[in-house]
């Protein structure tokens, strides 16, 4: 080994110590290598398949298939941009270009000479609301960037001292004490872990009693965006104002009943309405203050906790100018259906004594001392709950047949990879209500006889990864998880796995590989996994949205689920709204809501008054409606009669200025990167469509290039091995079936009617605008803009690459596209 690995040898032979006992924890291993060296060695991944036992092969082998491992080194900072649906339509290329430039690499560099950066485009970072967005070393994100704020970011980066790489915290090796608040107490006689269901009831009031005490809530949004925006310093900043002011709603002020001169600094969830983040919530007066900064903290505390009124500069006001003093009636918020996300909001995130306030665990308790495994199994059929992860298949059957199922050992895996490109549902509820998804686990194994589960969570997500392990080991301290749950014969485990960057493993069977510890490929069905799943063992593995709905069916009975929605498509669903729509964020609407509700009454129609193009819904395995579909109903048979489907619930709105050929191109180059290459006909179909869709928005198409989408596309459909391969061409499908024109225009004419696709345009510098600063020519990569300062410039189209960065750098318009 070189001197530099020796002198972290015993670190690393401790990491490998710590997990040898189980060749499955491979990936977990790998993860810390990573963190440890800032990438994987040769030296080491032979000593770890030594001292492990395995192949040399197979530790390569994973080492080389997760995007998170990387064989060289990674520089002190890893920026990665988004180049997700969302962030792709509104600019993500030109940010990454600007980064690019800025830190110093060439063309085929992704990480700088002195190890200071390294530069990656990620699938998605699930902050699709404030697109385009960019992640700094896993742990900071920034959203809604320009090339200037980019540019501004990384002059930050190396003013400051190198950031410390996020550790991971693979299957519970980091565990997270839970914060010890004043404003609760457990009763002397009230022990841990809960004994009983009597005591569970007993803690429910008596946190319920301090939410409920005379004190006002300020509950910060502090998830994932708005924490992007700023909400740590706000948070930060009302806590010290607060305190200042004595005004901390401790057990003794609660009660005496201080009135609203007591406060309760709340850590909540996603509000929904990303892009007006930071966000405070102010109850229970319904005030929601939007854009907040830590210098507004002292006026909200002044006006409105110690005097009752409202801070009128920080409403939100919609378009036409009108501010809403409570955020019911905001027009966003106004025809949402809240069940899943209920709670995400108004609760804090990180105290289980929250949730357990609001009625938590009680759905559990049910299950386990009032209701046989059959009968809850029986009752979640009766509600007629669908799998909220893509095909829309029946719970209930599901966990019949895992019950039915031979077996001595069953596990429950929750799946909370969410790969789709736009999509960031799942992220919200693991990080805004994470005991919610523990419940409907632990419900789920009783009714099919597990005792273990896995909650498979994406790497780019390391705030709910730490947001679960929280919940998990609060749960446990309070005797709602594992051996003899509330006093009862019931006994489950839960650990978190954390996914290393492969869109592959949303596919169930390629999911289980990866918690074995292997490389996420797909296997045949049948068997299915509820017969055979994780270990050989029957498995039931359910999307987060799926199990967050469990415990309220529990508790209120399947027919209030089924009163909502449509007869084959109940209950609500969460999309996520992004892209070039007026109002992002996440919301949730009765399945069967139309698309024309949730664009134009929820999200307030267009940016900057564009027409209505299309919707991409469902991802890369999804598909694109049209202005037609404006008053179709989203559920799952009317869209899969569209040629679409519910998929994860990502919904990215495009506009007038979309190429939909460039879209089609985007999704097949994603899909083709991250296909697992195990079966022919998506290792190979997937290349050659993308090569088509290349050479047609390279203006090189030719006639026959549209039926041969076309034939290749149904082939792929038909033969791939896994779902993912069989809707890979969905996005090509749907495309050519409703906007054939523009692939036409494409090949016949050599004309791009959105005037996106660079190879069929010019780049020309309009003399009237120009004034001749130069900037363009600074920055053009291959001199082909030329001129004298304070006089017009000129671009040589020879010299030209069309590369875009003199369009996304002019002040002031002057650069136009003439196609």
């Amino acid at each position: 080994m070189t001197v530099a690995l020796t002198r972290k040898f015993d670190r690393l032979a401790s990491i490998i110590e710590k997990y040898k006992r189980n060749p499955s924890n491979l990936v977990a291993i790998l993860q810390e290598l990573q963190a440890e060296y800032r990438y994987l060695p040769e030296e080491v991944l032979t000593y770890v398949a030594t001292s492990l036992g395995l192949p040399p092969a197979t530790v390569f082998g994973v080492a080389t298939f997760y995007s998170q491992f990387s064989m060289s080194p990674k520089g002190h900072y890893v920026i990665k941009v988004c180049d997700g649906t969302a962030c792709h339509v509104r600019g993500s290329e030109a940010v990454r270009f600007a980064i690019r430039e800025k830190v110093g690499l060439g063309e085929e560099e992704d990480t700088t000479s002195d190890l200071m950066f390294t530069v990656e485009r990620v699938a998605c970072l699930g902050a699709c609301g404030l697109a385009p967005v960019v992640m700094v070393n896993d742990r900071e994100v920034y959203g809604q960037m320009t090339a200037e704020e980019a540019e501004k970011l990384v002059d930050r980066l190396k003013q400051a001292r190198p950031l410390a790489v996020t550790t991971s915290v693979s299957d519970g090796t980091e565990i997270v004490s839970p914060r010890e608040d004043e404003a609760y107490h457990v009763p002397g006689h009230l022990p841990l872990p809960l004994g009983s269901r009597a005591a569970l009831v007993q803690l429910q009031s008596q946190a319920k009693q301090v939410m409920d005490a005379p004190a006002m809530r300020l509950l910060v949004c502090m998830e994932t965006a708005c924490i992007a925006s700023g909400a740590e310093d706000v948070y930060r900043a009302l806590k010290r104002e607060i305190a200042t002011r004595g005004l901390s709603a401790d057990v003794e002020k609660l009660e005496q009943g201080h009135g609203g001169r007591a406060a309760q600094l709340v850590k909540a969830g996603c509000h929904g309405y990303c892009q007006i983040g930071p966000l405070v919530r102010v109850e229970p007066l319904g005030i929601l203050y939007c854009h907040v900064k830590p210098e507004d903290a002292k006026e909200i505390v002044e006006t409105t906790v110690e005097n009752g009124q409202v801070v009128s500069r920080l409403l939100y006001a919609s378009e036409e100018g009108h501010t809403f003093e409570n955020w019911r009636d905001i027009p966003f918020y106004a025809k949402q259906h809240k069940r899943v996300l209920a709670h995400c909001g108004e609760i804090d995130c990180e105290d289980i004594r929250e949730y357990i306030a609001i009625g938590g665990y009680q759905a559990l308790a049910k299950a386990i001392f009032d209701m046989e495994p059959a009968e809850v199994v029986s009752l979640i059929k009766e509600s007629g709950l669908r799998g909220r992860g893509g095909a829309g298949f029946l719970t209930g059957t599901k966990w019949e047949l895992a019950a039915q199922a031979k077996g001595d050992k069953k596990f429950i895996v929750c799946n909370g990879d969410e790969g789709d490109p736009g999509a960031f549902m799942d992220r919200s509820v693991m990080e805004g209500d994470p005991h919610r998804v523990l419940e409907g686990m632990a419900i789920a194994a009783y009714a099919i006889g597990a005792n273990e589960g896995f909650i498979y969570v994406r790497a780019e997500y390391p705030l709910a990864v730490k947001r679960l392990q929280l919940a998990v080991e609060e749960a446990n301290r309070y005797g709602l998880l594992g051996d003899n749950i509330l006093g009862s014969n019931f006994s489950f485990q839960i650990k978190i796995k954390e996914g290393a960057g492969a869109f592959v493993c949303g596919e169930e069977t390629a999911l289980l590989a990866s918690i074995e510890g292997k490389r996420g490929m797909p296997r045949p069905r049948p068997p299915f996994p509820v017969k055979h799943g994780l270990w050989g063992c029957p498995t039931v593995i359910n999307n987060v949205e799926t199990l967050a709905n469990v415990p309220s069916i529990i508790l209120e009975g399947p027919r209030t689920f089924s009163a909502i929605g449509t007869p084959k498509s109940p209950g609500t669903k969460t999309f996520s709204l992004a892209g070039q729509v007026a109002r992002t964020g996440l919301i949730e609407v009765p399945l069967g809501t139309t698309l024309r509700e949730i664009v134009f009454d929820i999200g307030g129609g267009m940016r900057e008054g564009k027409a209505f193009k299309a919707v991409q819904i469902g991802g890369p395995s999804g598909g694109c409606l049209t202005a037609n579909h404006l008053d179709l109903p989203l559920d799952f048979d009317s869209l899969a009669a569209a040629g679409a489907m519910v998929g994860s619930g990502g919904l990215v709105v495009m506009g007038q200025d979309t190429c939909m050929v460039e879209v089609a191109k985007f999704f097949m180059t994603f899909i083709q990167s991250e296909s697992c290459g195990k079966c022919l006909p998506c290792r190979e179909g997937t290349k050659q469509i993308l090569a088509i869709l290349t050479r047609i928005t390279e203006g090189k198409g030719r006639p026959e290039d549209i039926d041969l989408l076309l034939e290749l596309a149904h082939t792929l459909k038909k033969s791939a091995l896994c779902g993912l391969g069989k809707t890979a061409a969905n996005p090509v499908l749907t495309t050519l079936r409703y906007f054939r024109h523009e692939y036409e225009s494409h090949v016949v004419d050599k004309h791009c009617p959105a005037g996106v696709c660079k190879a069929l345009a010019v780049y020309q510098i309009d003399p009237e605008k120009c004034n001749g600063c130069g900037g363009c020519r600074r920055i053009c990569p291959t001199g082909a803009i030329s001129g004298a300062l304070k006089h017009p410039f000129t671009i040589d189209p020879s010299r030209c690459t069309k590369c875009g960065s003199c369009l996304s750098r002019c002040r002031y318009g002057a650069i136009v596209l003439v196609h």
